[in-house]
C-alpha cells in the first residue's frame, strides 16, 4: 500500500557545528592594467553578495583583508580593463600575479589547489564538445547517419567519463569544502542513484555536511530517497481531466504502473508520450497502467496535447505550473520527461526508463 502521509523520516543525525568565520588575506600583482582600482566580488552559501575595492598601485600591486563565513569562489576583476580571474578565496593568505595579457599564477589553500584541477578539466571538455558539435553539424548536413550515431556515442562516453572523474574527485577530497557544488550537480542532474550519492555524502567531513550547502545537498537526498528504487512510492492527489481530484494509489495497475511527468511545451515529454502507447495498448489488458501528471498551466493546451498525442491514460494535473505543482516540488522533479515504474503495491522497481528500454523492461516483467 502507498503510504499516504508525506513522512520527514530521513533525518541524518550529524552535530551542528556553526562554521566560523575565517580571516583571509589577499594579495598580489597584475601588470598591465590602466585603472587605480581593482574589486573582489563574491556570494556565500547564505545568500550574501560582497563587492570589495582595493587601491591598484601603478605597479600593479594591490591588497585585500577580510573574513568569509567558508570557502567561496570569487571574482578579482578591473572594470576599466575588462580583466577578470576566478579562484577560491578561503582561510589565510592568497596571492594572485599575472599580467593582463598572460597566465594569472594562483597560490593559496586545498581548495584552490582542487578548484585549479577542476578549472583544467573543465576547459579540456569545453573544447572537446565544441569539436564534437561541429562535427555533429557537419555529419547532420551531409546526412552521414553513421557518423552522427558514432558522435553521439562519442558524446555519451565522454558524458560517463565525466560522471566518473567527479565521483572520484568528491571521494578525494571528502574534507574540502569545493566538493559540495560537483556533488550537487551530480544529484540535481540525476547523474548518481539515492544510494550512491548518500555513500558519496556521507564521506565528506563532519564540517563540511553541517554546512548552508551542507544542509541543502541533506534536504536533497531526503527527496532522493523517495523515489529511490525500492522504495514506497508516497502517495499524492491531482486532478484529472474532468477535475475530479484522483489518488494515486486508487488507479494502481493491477501489475504495474507507470508514472510519467510531462508538459505540452515539452518536446521530449511529447516524445515519450507517443513511445508509452504502443506499450499501453499492448499491455493494458495484462495489468499495465500509466498514470500521468502534467506541469501544464494553460488547460486548453493541455487538452489538446493530450488529444494530439492520443495519450488515453489517466491524466492529471493541477494546472499550477512547474514550479508550483506540489508533486514536482515533492519529488524534486527539475527535467522533462521523468517517470517512475511501480508495482502492484507502489514500490518503485526502475525509474526514468525511456523509448526502447521501457518497452523492453515491460515485456520482461510481463513474461
Amino acid at each position: 500500500m502507498i503510504l499516504n502521509n508525506i513522512v520527514a523520516y530521513f533525518i541524518f543525525l550529524f552535530p551542528t557545528l556553526v562554521l566560523a568565520q575565517e580571516q583571509f588575506t589577499l594579495e598580489g600583482k597584475v601588470t598591465g592594467l590602466t585603472s587605480s582600482k581593482i574589486y573582489l566580488t563574491y556570494t556565500d552559501d547564505y545568500g550574501k553578495y560582497s563587492l570589495d575595492s582595493a587601491a591598484l598601485t601603478s605597479e600593479g600591486i594591490f591588497s585585500f583583508s577580510s573574513k568569509v563565513p567558508h570557502p567561496v569562489k570569487a571574482t578579482l576583476y578591473s572594470k576599466t580593463d575588462r580583466w577578470r580571474s576566478d579562484f577560491i578565496l578561503e582561510q589565510g593568505k592568497t596571492t594572485l600575479n599575472g599580467d593582463k595579457y598572460g597566465t594569472v599564477k594562483i597560490n593559496g589553500g586545498a581548495n584552490q589547489e582542487a578548484f585549479e584541477i577542476l578549472q583544467i578539466k573543465e576547459k579540456k571538455d569545453a573544447l572537446y564538445f565544441k569539436d564534437l558539435n561541429q562535427k555533429f553539424a557537419i555529419a547532420q548536413k551531409q546526412k552521414d547517419t553513421a557518423e552522427t550515431l558514432l558522435i553521439q556515442q562519442q558524446w555519451n562516453s565522454k558524458l560517463a567519463e565525466n560522471i566518473s572523474a567527479n565521483k572520484d574527485f568528491v571521494r578525494n577530497h571528502g574534507e574540502l569544502y569545493i566538493v559540495l557544488e560537483p556533488l550537487n550537480a551530480l544529484l540535481t542532474k540525476n547523474a548518481v542513484a539515492y544510494k550512491e550519492g548518500l555513500s558519496l555524502f556521507n564521506n565528506l567531513s563532519p564540517q563540511i555536511k553541517s554546512s548552508k550547502m551542507g544542509e541543502q545537498i541533506t534536504d536533497l537526498l531526503a527527496k532522493k530517497k523517495l523515489t529511490a528504487i525500492g522504495e514506497i512510492f508516497t502517495d499524492f492527489e491531482q486532478p484529472d481531466r474532468s477535475g475530479r481530484k484522483v489518488k494515486l494509489s486508487s488507479v494502481l495497475g493491477e501489475k504495474y504502473t507507470l508514472v510519467h511527468f510531462w508538459m505540452a511545451g515539452s518536446p521530449s515529454g511529447r516524445k515519450e508520450n507517443i513511445a508509452i502507447l504502443p506499450i499501453y495498448e499492448k499491455y493494458r489488458s495484462k495489468g499495465f497502467s500509466v498514470v500521468a501528471v502534467s506541469f501544464d498551466e494553460d488547460r486548453d493546451e493541455w487538452l489538446k496535447a493530450i488529444n494530439i498525442d492520443k495519450a488515453s491514460w489517466v491524466q492529471l494535473s493541477d494546472l499550477k505550473g512547474w514550479n508550483r505543482n506540489f508533486v514536482s516540488n515533492l519529488y524534486d522533479i527539475n527535467t522533462l520527461p521523468q517517470n517512475f515504474l511501480l508495482d502492484s503495491k507502489g514500490y518503485i522497481v526502475a525509474k526514468n526508463l525511456f523509448g526502447d528500454e521501457l518497452s523492453i523492461c515491460i515485456h520482461d516483467l510481463m513474461k
